[in-house]
């Protein structure tokens, strides 16, 4: 497996200074992060759902290099279930 994205982490400020105001509020505002445990905060949330859409990553993969980055341990499944929630956040 390569190094686990660069896009996700290397530049994580740069990428959160792009953001709008207010979008780890909305991200709460929007029910992201409503249901579960696994996702403390917006931005853990962001640099996982960055691993699946920027690296063409399967679920599994995704998951599997979030986990060995040490952020978050989720099943796929888990984790699709969290994208679905995440529909109004991102619009």
């Amino acid at each position: 497996m390569t190094s686990t994205t660069n896009l996700a982490f290397d530049d994580w400020e740069k990428i959160t200074m792009l953001l709008p105001d207010g979008w780890q509020d909305k991200a709460r505002e929007c029910g992201a992060l409503k249901f579960g445990r696994q996702f403390t905060s917006p931005a853990l949330l962001l640099r996982v759902l960055l691993i699946y859409f920027c690296n063409d990553c399967s679920m599994r993969e995704t998951v599997a290099r979030a986990a060995a980055a040490g952020l978050v341990n989720i099943s796929d499944v888990a984790l699709l279930k969290r994208i679905d929630k995440c529909g109004a956040w991102f619009q």
